[in-house]
């Protein structure tokens, strides 16, 4: 069996590990932060509220999964404070996709990966439009955007203390520091199927 944490660490990832899937705690009051008030790329990707199906939906999910990769990129405060965060989520995003293929190609058909940030942002800010939502036509990106996990209100202070990694979330009223590291996350969640669980 491949070794995905090894696999993560081989794709540039600062920190990796497994847990139970039904370690990962989801909020509505989180999800409920993805808002057209608090968040000026809501309903402009299909990855993105109000497309997905928050909590509920990621609880779904998680009853078919045994287990689930969390990863996290360690990068300066000031990436994530400037337009070189959009870099920052790109190749997370990148990291999340290309390890969910490698799961799907060996053995978990039902691995779904979860990032951050808009995918609109990220890989289409070029085009005139989101082709999913403005035409029901095909994803440009299929094989690199997926769903952010605020949307399903994924508790990622919770995920990082079941990983046992030190975090706290960068306070960007706070000049920014190239000095000082910051993080952004992603997981996997790992299911052979719909029996996974019995």
């Amino acid at each position: 069996m491949i070794d995905l944490v090894a696999e993560a660490f081989a794709a540039g990832v600062s920190r990796a590990c497994l847990i139970p899937a039904d370690q990962i705690r989801t909020r509505p009051d989180l999800a409920a932060l993805c808002s057209p008030d608090s968040c000026h790329e809501y309903g402009l990707a299909p990855t993105c509220p109000p497309y997905v199906s928050g909590p509920p939906g990621f609880q779904r999910l998680q009853r078919r999964c045994n287990q689930a990769l969390v990863i996290r990129q360690d990068v300066p405060e000031e990436d994530l404070l400037t337009e070189r965060r959009v870099e920052v989520f790109r190749r997370l995003q990148d990291i999340a996709a290309a390890l969910e293929r490698t799961a799907v190609e060996n053995g978990w058909p039902e691995a779904h990966a979860f990032a951050g940030g808009s995918c609109r942002r990220l890989f289409c800010s070029q085009e005139p439009d989101c082709a999913v939502l403005a035409r029901n036509a095909t994803c440009r990106h299929p094989a690199k955007a997926r769903p952010s996990m605020s949307g399903f209100g994924v508790d990622l202070l919770a995920l990082m203390t079941t990983c046992k990694w030190p975090a706290t979330f960068l306070d960007s009223r706070q000049p920014a520091d190239q000095a000082n590291l910051s993080w952004v996350a992603a997981l996997v969640l790992l299911g052979k199927g719909h029996n996974s669980r019995s």
